[in-house]
């Protein structure tokens, strides 16, 4: 397990709130109060580095396009924890502007008239001529016609069952083996309590990441009961963990970051309190 500590991030109220200042330098900063690198950020976004630096240093010549770049503001934003709406309109304002596009009017030519061709008229006089002839030479459509009757409904008396009855007794008692059975096999259950906003990262043993966000104080993630589950986070002070009913404290200090943690419950025993280990 390996260990980085990174310097406490800064007070509370010095996170940014101002709407003065430019949606980049809001990003850089967010970003770097919850201790992520570039990196970080590219892998949970599928945003590429050049990208997302564009963002924060405010070139947005670098991006792809108008719908891009504000596609990448809300959703950098919504993973550090910002309210997208806000960040957008507040990039909006700063980059894109309220430029309207000009009305084109175009000059209408002197056969385009409103007023139906002499052909038009004429076929639409004859098609309305030939609907009345037909309605006139046709007989009647809505005479009766004749609705065959349903057959009779044939109904089947003294119905006999298809085999004799299956006991129920076995089944009552199999499933009560199944229960037996499956509570000795139950392994505890690993949960996250966050009591301070913190980045997280959970990864599968192929490397995939399950979870990659910020979680916020009073969050609660239950950890998936598979094999070879990994954490990484930006802030291991802020998470606790509760594995069955047994609560381990803070694997560290708030502000320090921790990588390749293992989320089984073997591997999270051993940080119980000593007093937990000498009951067991």
């Amino acid at each position: 397990m390996q260990s980085d500590v990174m310097p406490q991030p800064p007070p509370r109220q010095d996170r940014v709130d101002q709407t003065d200042m430019a949606v980049g330098e809001v990003l850089r900063r967010t970003r770097l109060y919850y201790n992520l690198e570039i990196e970080d950020v590219e892998k949970a976004l599928r945003i590429r580095v050049s990208q997302l630096l564009a963002l924060e240093e405010g070139d947005i010549e670098k991006l792809p396009g108008r719908v891009y770049a504000i596609g990448f503001v809300r959703a950098y934003a919504e993973f550090l924890g910002l309210d997208g709406d806000k960040i957008v309109h507040l990039f909006k304002t700063q980059f894109v502007g309220t430029k309207r596009r000009p009305e084109l009017n175009f000059p209408v030519s002197a056969s385009e008239s409103k007023l139906p061709n002499f052909y038009i008229l004429l076929g639409s006089l004859a098609g309305l001529i030939l609907i009345i002839v037909m309605f006139l030479i046709v007989p009647d459509l809505k005479q009766d016609r004749s609705i065959p009757e349903a057959p009779p409904v044939v109904t089947v008396k003294n119905t006999i069952p298809f085999g004799p009855p299956v006991p129920q007794k076995r089944e009552q008692d199999s499933a009560a083996d199944v229960e037996e059975t499956s509570e000795e096999n139950i392994r505890p259950v690993v949960v996250l309590h966050v009591t301070d906003n913190s980045w997280v990262e959970i990864r599968n043993s192929e490397g995939k990441a399950i979870i990659s966000r910020i979680l916020k104080n009073g969050d609660r993630y239950i950890v998936p009961d598979e094999e070879g589950l990994v954490m990484d986070t930006g802030n291991i002070g802020a998470l606790e963990f509760m594995v069955g009913d047994e609560k381990i404290p803070p694997l560290g200090e708030l502000g320090d970051v921790r990588r390749h943690i293992l989320l089984s419950p073997e591997a999270l025993r051993p940080f119980l309190p000593a007093s937990q280990n000498r009951q067991e």
